[in-house]
């Protein structure tokens, strides 16, 4: 049902549906594959800002810990 609606877009790669609706990712900067979006309808942006770019102790990449060896 849905698989003709899936589009796999890299950071940066704009998708525009409909000719209405344009659609980036960003990259977060913090979790890998992780994206922050930019949605752009006729002269509007918005930008939604995923929970991954703020200050959490669990960013990747992670400091090297030798606590295992």
């Amino acid at each position: 049902m849905f698989q003709n609606q899936v589009v796999v877009l890299n950071h940066n790669e704009r998708h525009t549906y409909d000719n209405l609706l344009r659609l980036t990712p960003v990259s977060s900067g913090f979790h890998i594959g992780s994206s922050n979006w930019c949605v752009e309808v006729a002269q509007m942006k918005l930008v939604l800002l995923t929970n991954a770019s703020v200050d959490v102790s669990y960013r990747h990449p992670m400091p090297f810990s030798d606590r295992l060896l």
